[in-house]
This record gives structure tokens, sequence and C-alpha cells, in this order.
């Protein structure tokens, strides 16, 4: 195998595994986030919110966090390749890193669909809490 292969299925693993963490994480924060908040989605269905709104609520900030974070990876990759472009360079080795907006476009979109998704599931418990049951709960 060549060594751009094994490189690139390296970076594929990695990436693959760093999908994972992070879904995992959103899921973990807005569940955490429903759990603390539940006298608070109490207080907002007593007053007349939908489903539909406590779930756009929930949906909206784990899309905050995914884009965040798709947006510090950006920069972390790019000071990345700056710093391995600099470093192949002075020791004489040709290499350009490249960063395309077509890659910026793609981050981000898969940082739009696993926030999605990864809110979804806790948005859908938190709206399935009971005003009755919220307020009371401790």
């Amino acid at each position: 195998m060549r060594l751009i292969t094994l490189i690139t299925l390296f970076m594929t693993g990695l990436v693959g595994i760093s999908l994972i963490v992070a879904i995992t994480a959103t899921i973990n924060t807005i569940l955490t986030s429903v759990y603390e908040r539940v006298k608070e989605i109490g207080v907002l269905k007593a007053i007349g919110a939908t489903n539909n709104d406590i779930l756009i609520l929930f949906i909206i900030e784990g899309l905050i966090i995914s884009i965040f974070g798709g947006l510090l990876g950006l920069l972390i990759g790019y000071l990345l390749a700056v710093a391995i472009d600099i470093w192949a360079n002075s020791q004489g080795y040709p290499i350009k890193a490249k960063f395309s907006y077509d890659m910026v476009l793609l981050v981000l979109i898969i940082s739009i669909i696993t926030g999605f998704l990864s809110s979804y599931f806790p948005a859908k418990k938190a709206t399935e809490i009971k005003p009755q049951e919220a307020l009371r709960y401790e």
C-alpha cells in the first residue's frame, strides 16, 4: 500500500471515532439539559408552550453545540495543516496544505445533521414530560 492510502485510512478512522464521540457528547449534554430544566419545561407547558415548541428549543440547542464543535474542528484542522506545511517545507519536503470551501461546507452539513439527530431523541423525551409532574419535580 502506498503511504497516502495508509494515511487516508488512518484519518478516516480517526474522523469516524471523533464523530461517534461528538454524537455521544451532544446526546449527553442535551439529556443533562433536559433533566436540569424539568421545572422550566413544566412552566413553559403550563403557560401554553406546545410539545413542538419544546422540541424545537432543545433541537436548536443541540444544533448550536454541534455547529460550534464543527467550526472548532475546522479551526484546529486548519492550524494543524498550516503547521505541518511549515514544518515540511522547512525540512525540504514540497508539501502544500489545501483547505477548500467544499470541505468547510461538508463539515458544516455533517455538523448540522449530527446535531439534529443527536438532539432529537432527548428533545422528544422532554416533550413527554407532563406539566403537573414537572412542576412537582425536585
